[in-house]
């Protein structure tokens, strides 16, 4: 697994007032749609070349108005970028990103666990995300490949034996 930790931080929102509240989210909102550009998914994650980059939402269901705004005309790696708010990680297979909210901290171990073999990048805001994984955390099953440029911006990468 190849977990790095970014030096996006993500803040918890019980900390900050509400207008606070929707300027850290058009910002977090902004890095979680550029991450994209700096990832490579294998051409099997996608049904075609025409189909969208899925950028899914689990928890923190306020900041998916933010990212809905903030990707409605973007494109990257000439592909579309399409949010989706999901309910459950039952529907996590169509994503390519997953954002994981502060709600779902309790659940990681078997969020990683339905994901690892996919191609899926995800992200989390909470601080125990970065424990259980990272602020951006893409196992070497999910055959995806970051950037050096996204690389360099992480404040910590390790590399962890591969599982299986």
């Amino acid at each position: 697994m190849l977990v790095i930790a970014s030096v996006l931080v993500f803040t918890p929102t019980s900390l900050v007032s509400q207008e606070d509240q929707m300027i850290r989210y058009r910002t977090e909102a902004n890095y979680l749609a550029h991450f994209a550009s700096f990832v490579e998914w294998p051409s099997n994650a996608f049904p075609d070349d025409r189909a969208p980059i899925v950028l899914c939402l689990l928890g923190n269901e306020g900041f998916a108005a933010s990212v809905q705004e903030l990707t409605k005309e973007s494109t990257v790696h000439e592909r579309k970028i399409e949010v989706r708010t999901l309910k459950t990680i039952a529907l996590v297979r169509p994503c390519h990103i997953l954002f994981l909210g502060q709600e779902e901290s309790g659940r990681y171990e078997k969020i990683f666990d339905a994901v690892q073999d996919l191609p899926i990048l995800t992200v989390g805001e909470s601080n125990g995300f970065l424990d259980s994984g990272g602020a951006i955390n893409s196992t070497n099953r999910s055959q995806l490949k970051l950037s050096a440029n996204l690389l360099s911006m992480a404040r910590q990468v390790i590399n962890l034996p591969k599982t299986k």
